[in-house]
């Protein structure tokens, strides 16, 4: 790998090309290399949107790429749902930058897509016809999140109830990678959802977490980001167990403060049917049959031998 170049190098060279392209009328930077590069690392990728008067020479035939330097890998898609088509050519080159190119035709600049797409912040970098004058100031908060309904909140909450049933069944058949992806689907959709919302009601509305609660660190008090990290587990399986129950322990207890701040109810019926099934599911003892004996895994705790059943029982919740 060669040294990475700088940033105001790749902005030059973004620039230079595009002067020398004939199909290409206005590049514009978004996100956050757009701003004043504080925010930024030499891992950031760069964000830039083509406008041009014809995408096809651009798709057909992609040596153009080459022009920013070495390709090591590159991801192509075409925006679902737009008319006329919209193609992304996210590109990663041998020095480590990275640049996200979205080839937009002209007619594109006046979508309200585009100007959502904008909301995060852009730097114009060339505009031959001037047509990037009438973009709208940036607010800074499209992206941000917004209270849920009542009936939204109660979704995310019935979902996490229900998925969760799936964690103790894959880890009582000893199942610990579908167990896992399980629970981190709980964690990702469920969890991160509510926290977003606690964060919230705290925040007025708004801060933005990122994409895939990349900022959550910045935001969450330390004994809250501490619960969440409590939330990860190693590789055995009475680990996942003490891991599954800080889980959905930490979901109940934003939950319900979720809800007292929005003036709704939290389900807790619901709750305690679905813990007192899991609680059931985490001290059954394996039959024989498709999934053989019983299982034993000893663990070594100085002079005491205990075994990953009792374990589980000691980590399981008793009560909520």
């Amino acid at each position: 790998m060669t040294f990475p170049r700088n940033r105001d190098e790749i902005l030059h060279q973004l620039t230079a090309w595009a002067e020398a392209q004939p199909l290409v009328r206005a590049v514009v930077l978004t996100s956050s290399q757009a701003g004043d590069g504080s925010k930024v690392d030499r891992l950031s990728d760069y964000d830039v949107i083509l406008f041009v008067t014809d995408t096809a020479p651009f798709v057909d035939d992609e040596r153009w790429i080459g022009d920013f330097g070495t390709p090591v890998v590159m991801l192509r898609w075409v925006m679902e749902g737009s008319v006329p088509a919209r193609y992304s050519r996210l590109v990663i080159y041998s020095d480590t930058v990275r640049i996200d190119f979205s080839l937009n035709p002209l007619e594109i600049m006046a979508s309200p897509n585009t100007h959502e797409e904008l909301d995060l912040g852009y730097r114009v970098l060339v505009d031959k016809d001037g047509l990037t004058a009438s973009f709208p100031v940036p607010t800074y908060r499209t992206y941000l999140p917004t209270p849920p309904t009542e009936q939204v909140f109660l979704d995310v909450v019935e979902n996490l109830w229900w998925n969760a049933t799936y964690v103790p069944k894959y880890l009582w058949r000893e199942e610990l990678f579908t167990a896992r992806v399980s629970h981190e689907h709980l964690r990702y959709y469920q969890l991160f959802q509510m926290l977003d919302w606690w964060l919230g009601c705290r925040n007025d509305w708004s801060i933005n977490i990122g994409r895939d609660e990349r900022y959550l660190q910045r935001y969450l008090p330390p004994e809250m980001w501490a619960a969440l990290e409590e939330t990860c587990a190693g590789g055995d399986l009475a680990d996942n167990w003490r891991a599954f129950w800080r889980l959905t322990g930490l979901f109940r207890e934003v939950a319900r403060q979720v809800a007292a701040h929005l003036g709704f109810d939290y389900p807790e019926a619901l709750d305690a049917r679905v813990t007192a099934y899991l609680r059931h599911i985490s001290t059954l003892e394996r039959d024989g049959g498709r999934y053989g004996e019983i299982f034993r895994i000893e663990r070594n705790d100085g002079d005491r031998v205990t075994t990953v059943r009792e374990a589980i029982r000691s980590e399981t919740p008793a009560d909520y």
